[in-house]
């Protein structure tokens, strides 16, 4: 059948074509230039009606956001793992969109409680 996809080059979509062409564990893709392409602006909204407090929540929420789906896709274990790596890697704060690095309690307050 000629309507399926068999190679993630035939999506009409260039920014995912150079990345993400047939990630492997051979040719692995790594989890900060997967968040870095995911467009979250449709959650914005919601968003901000939960994290409007400014004295308690300053920082723009979709690269916390994205902080947090890095986490769970890099496998690391721990919020500190990911704070540290932030603090050490300035591409992987600018993939994932920050201007300047929240504070670790910034980021543990967007942490869902259950």
């Amino acid at each position: 059948m000629s309507d399926t996809i068999n190679h993630i080059s035939e999506i009409s979509a260039p920014a995912f074509e150079n990345i993400f062409e047939n990630p492997t564990p051979d040719y692995p893709v790594r989890a900060q230039d997967l968040v870095r392409q995911l467009d979250l602006e449709f959650v914005r909204p919601v968003l901000n009606e939960m994290y409007a407090e400014e004295h308690r929540f300053k920082f723009d929420p979709i690269p916390v956001l994205k902080t947090m789906i890095y986490w769970r896709l890099s496998g690391k274990r721990f919020l500190t793992e990911v704070f540290n790596d932030l603090l050490t890697d300035p591409d992987l704060a600018d993939n994932l969109g920050f201007v300047d690095i929240p504070d670790y309690k910034q980021l543990y307050h967007f942490l869902p409680t259950a």
